[in-house]
């Protein structure tokens, strides 16, 4: 098959993108290869690669959890399309008035 969730990444490149569904061990969140072991992220790790914030609740079973990330989005990426949307209104509005 070959799927995601059976591939196992570089920690030297981008990470894949997290995902609420599929197959494999590492169908949620990807495989890694560290220091010559494979292992998937930590809700905390997939926490920072989204970007939430480090006070950020958990809930408290690891599987709902990554399935919650994987059906989110990047909290940076959402919050520079709002503020650029927001600035594109304000510029308009001026020109208006």
């Amino acid at each position: 098959k070959g799927g995601q969730g059976e591939r196992v990444y570089s920690t030297k490149g981008h990470a894949i993108t997290l995902s609420a569904f599929g197959g494999g061990i590492g169908a949620k969140t990807g495989m890694y290869l560290v220091d010559g072991r494979v292992r998937r992220l930590h809700p905390e790790e997939c926490r920072r690669l989204m970007g939430f914030p480090e006070d950020f609740y958990f809930h408290r079973s690891r599987n709902v959890s990554f399935k919650l990330f994987g059906n989110s989005v990047i909290v940076p990426v959402v919050s520079k399309i709002f503020h650029n949307i927001e600035r594109s209104l304000f510029k308009k509005n001026l020109k208006a008035a």
